[in-house]
């Protein structure tokens, strides 16, 4: 009620009680009192907080800084200290941020997020954790652990390529399956007798029958994919998503590679940061260096990286995630027209209160660029549907795509450089041998050495 900012003509009202109290208090002469009824009321933040590096812009990010500064150094020393906090925030791709998802919650209820990371230095250059920090300060960035549905992909398919016992062209045969259940599976599946079988079923509600591994994570293929899970085992899957980045319980059963588990937006950005960064692992950056009154340093941070993926295998995937958008579920990116090398997958998360339903709650994407990993969430708070086929394609990827623009505009195009240990095979995608000259459908893979096929796809060579 008394915000100058919401209700400007309650302030005004105030200011005319305080100045008529001031008169009559003998504080001020009346010629004084009639020219200060004359000037408007100026806004003028807290010094304070004005040095908090222009709020209005990143409030999200801003108030995350506070949290941590003030837990550090107290309440009087983070207000009246005279602190100097240099963060990593871009105030240009912030901008790019919130103008990018707050044009598309602006048409709708719904709630958002959006958080970008450099994979090199792990900075965060912006965040954006919900449509209206001023209407509730819910962080759902990095508080809010959401189901991921497919994007959490990335993590099985990198472990099983790792192994060196599957490549992009490996086979497998989708179709019904039902697993013996022990106990109760996460969400997402469909049960087919109570307390004995779980078969997982596709969103497209059909099966694929012959695919190849490239097939199944570019479309999202789940029935596959939950058979690949069983082959490289769930316990590897866990370590592989714990070595990448991901602090989050994770469900130890079959559903994992569906993305049963609920994990925050920045650190499933900070795993696929880890294949972009060809496996070394960044810790996300908020805060660069704080400084006393007198400059002195108080704390300076560093980029700070492990190796815990080989350079071979974040390649192999990164070569699959470039799949996913030119071919699979994100080559929506490339209708919007954004077309700079980059890898990304979607996920979706349906209503598990109807089945065989179109409705989602969850919508991700989670893509990169060489320089630049973005994230991208939609949903709502108390996890009601968003609509029919509102997919991480639908919904998420437009977000992205134009956040990506903006954020990248006027910046030299860059693509991704192969390590030593990969070798590229043009492949026949019908057989998933070696195409040959005549071969009208054939695409480009990258393997690891050892792992492609040697046999053509008909004897001519």
């Amino acid at each position: 009620y008394y915000s100058p900012i919401k209700y400007p003509e309650h302030t005004e009202t105030g200011k005319k009680i305080i100045l008529k109290r001031m008169y009559d208090l003998e504080f001020i002469t009346k010629e004084e009192w009639e020219e200060a009824e004359k000037e408007p009321v100026k806004i003028v933040a807290n010094r304070a907080k004005r040095s908090a590096a222009n709020i209005h812009w990143a409030p999200y990010f801003v108030e995350w800084i506070r949290q941590k500064v003030e837990k550090e150094y107290g309440y009087d020393r983070f207000w009246r200290g005279g602190l100097r906090v240099y963060t990593t925030l871009d105030l240009n791709i912030q901008k790019a941020a919130e103008d990018s998802l707050i044009d598309y919650l602006k048409d709708n209820e719904h709630q958002g997020a959006l958080v970008a990371m450099n994979p090199h230095t792990g900075f965060i250059e912006a965040l954006v954790g919900g449509r209206d920090f001023w209407e509730n300060q819910y962080n759902r960035a990095t508080q809010a652990r959401r189901q991921t549905g497919s994007a959490f992909k990335l993590f099985t398919y990198t472990a099983a390529i790792d192994t060196g016992k599957f490549s992009a062209v490996s086979p497998f045969f989708d179709a019904p399956i039902a697993f013996k259940r022990s106990k109760k599976v996460g969400k997402g599946a469909e049960i087919k007798e109570e307390g004995e079988f779980w078969s997982p079923q596709n969103y497209e509600k059909y099966f694929w029958g012959d695919v190849y591994l490239w097939q199944m994570f570019a479309h999202s293929i789940n029935v596959s994919s939950v058979k690949l899970l069983q082959e490289v085992g769930v316990g590897k899957v866990i370590n592989y998503a714990r070595k990448l980045g991901i602090d989050s319980p994770l469900n130890h059963d079959l559903t994992l590679t569906l993305g049963t588990s609920g994990m925050t937006l920045l650190e499933t950005v900070r795993g696929y940061a880890t294949i972009a960064n060809y496996g070394i692992k960044v810790r996300p950056m908020f805060i660069q260096k704080i400084e006393d009154r007198e400059g002195r340093i108080l704390k300076e941070n560093f980029p700070q990286g492990e190796t815990v993926l080989s350079p071979q295998t974040s390649f192999v995937m990164i070569d699959l995630l470039e799949k996913a958008i030119d071919y699979g579920t994100g080559r929506r990116v490339r209708r919007l027209g954004f077309d700079r090398p980059c890898g990304g997958k979607t996920g979706t998360v349906g209503w598990p209160r109807e089945k065989n339903t179109d409705k989602t709650i969850d919508a991700w994407f989670i893509g990169f660029t060489p320089d630049l990993v973005a994230g991208v969430w939609v949903g709502n708070d108390d996890a009601s549907p968003l609509g029919e086929k509102k997919t991480g394609s639908a919904v998420a990827i437009p977000i992205w795509t134009e956040f990506m623009k903006k954020a990248l505009d006027n910046q030299p195009v860059k693509d991704f450089s192969s390590p030593p240990g990969i070798v590229f095979k043009k492949i026949d995608i019908e057989t998933g041998l070696l195409a040959t000259p005549k071969c009208e459908n054939a695409l480009w893979f990258a393997f690891l050495e050892g792992t492609a096929p040697t046999q053509y796809s008909s004897p001519e060579q």
